[in-house]
């Protein structure tokens, strides 16, 4: 397990604990055992419930993280792509230059 999840689950447990002690202090209202059992199964079968959907998608993302991970040769492939790419729009420039300096006029200075 990883760390964040394992603060997930003692929160989640934390917040159980607080709620039955909440409702243990304040369930004196209600009189009849049946609804007390009643809500109590319902408020931990919720947090069950809620507990459950965010490790599927703590879970979901992590392997999801791995699957969008690049790898070292598409990371490699990548930069060569991408350094092509500024060399293209570099020689793109130049050769842009060179027609505005040919329509005014203007001899382009050619390396040799």
């Amino acid at each position: 397990m990883q760390r964040h999840q394992v603060v997930f689950l003692f929160l989640i447990s934390a917040l159980v604990l607080l709620s039955v002690q909440y409702f243990r202090g304040y369930m004196h209202f209600i009189r009849n055992l049946k609804i007390k059992v009643m809500m109590l199964s319902i408020l931990i079968l919720f947090t069950l419930l809620w507990s459950g959907v965010s490790f599927f998608s703590l879970h979901s993302l992590g392997s999801l993280k791995e699957e969008v991970a690049l790898t070292n040769v598409q990371q490699v492939n990548g930069d060569i792509i991408n350094g092509a790419s500024a060399r293209y729009y570099q020689v793109k420039l130049a050769m842009d230059r060179a027609m505005v300096a040919q329509k005014k006029g203007i001899q382009p200075v050619t390396s040799s």
